[in-house]
Formats: C-alpha cells, structure tokens, sequence
C-alpha cells in the first residue's frame, strides 16, 4: 500500500516555486497517508494549480492542501476517508467547488469533517455536498485556528458546520441555517418584542 498517492511541493533541495500544475481525470486511492498532498515546505511558493474531476479514496486524507494560494478544486470526489476528503491548511484564495464528499472520518472523530479549513484566508467553499455522518455532533465543514474572510455559500451540508473565523461568511447552505423569514407583533403597551430566528450563525 501506497503512503501516498500524489505529492506535490517541498522540493528535497532549494526552494524552487511549484506552480502552474494542472491535473484533470487522475486517481489516487488506498493510501495509507494523503492520497493528494499538495505541501508548501521548503518551496518559496506553492500555487496556482487546477484539479478537476479528480478522485480520492480509501486514505488518511482526500485532499491535503498544505499553504497553497491561488488554486482551484473543482468536480472533486473524495469518499470513505479515515479522516477527511479535503483539507486547507493555512491556505490563502483556494477555491473547492462542485465537489461530492461522501462517507469520510471513518475514524469517527468530531475533529474532522469533509471539508476543514485551518489556519487559512479568503478561501472559498462553494456548491458541495458534504453527506458524512459517522459522528454524532460531526461537522460537514470545521473550521479552526487562525481562519478569517473565507466564504461557505451555496452548499449542502448534512450536518452544518463550525465557523470560527472572524468575518467568515456563510449562507445559503442547506443543513445549516444562516437566512429565515417571518413576522412579529408588538402589542399594545409594549416596545419592543423577541423574535427566536432559528439560525445556526448571527
């Protein structure tokens, strides 16, 4: 069994950049690390990459993206990861997009959820479908550490997700509640009245 099945960065000598890597229709599976490491290390800069229509399985990790910028993930499929299908780590302007997540954190640990982002900024999370559930109280989305000005929008996430970073915006995500409607009365004599919203975020 492979340890990985794709590395990408920390160059062994020097700080050569790695950059301007696309890959389109590649597997990586059975891993008993990260079947994709994308990893910063050494390299003086680690991005502006495309991954489309990739496949990750059967691993540690999906997707392990270790201070990447300018980078997108798009048509991803991660399924029946040990921990999680795809991690940011002190990312900057990653995108993950289109993507399918699907039966991960078999080590059923609330740690991890489809998607975490840690440490990372001005990433976005856009247009997936996170359906793990292994773990009572599990996240589809976790965010932790140093995390600020990422968006989580237009998402389907079966059990919400945890959004620590200051000036994170989150909405229009199914399964966790940021937008509602509806009416209240004042009554006579009163000024002011208390409106329970519902919402998972304020």
């Amino acid at each position: 069994m492979l340890f990985r099945s794709w590395y990408i960065g920390d160059p062994t000598t020097g700080t050569v950049k790695c950059q301007w890597i696309h890959f389109a229709n590649c597997l990586g599976d059975s891993a008993t690390g990260q079947a994709w490491l994308f990893k910063q290390g050494s390299a003086s800069e680690l991005g502006q990459m495309q991954l489309a229509n990739c496949w990750a399985g059967n691993s540690l990790h999906g997707f392990y993206i270790d201070g990447c910028k300018d980078t997108v993930l798009t048509n991803l499929l991660a399924i029946g990861h040990a921990r999680t299908g795809v991690t940011l780590n002190n990312c900057l302007k990653v995108t993950v997009s289109s993507s399918h997540f699907l039966l991960n954190n078999e080590d059923a640990s609330a740690s991890y959820g489809d998607i975490n982002i840690q440490n990372g900024s001005y990433n976005m999370v856009q247009n997936n479908i996170c359906e793990t559930n292994n773990v009572a109280g599990q996240k589809s989305v976790i965010e932790t550490g140093s995390t600020n000005s990422n968006t989580i929008a237009n998402n389907s996430l079966y059990q919400g997700a945890t959004i620590v970073g200051a000036d994170t915006y989150a909405y229009k995500n199914a399964g966790f509640r940021t937008e509602t409607r509806g009416s209240a009365t004042v009554s006579a004599g009163n000024t002011s009245v208390t409106v329970n919203h519902g919402l998972a975020i304020t």
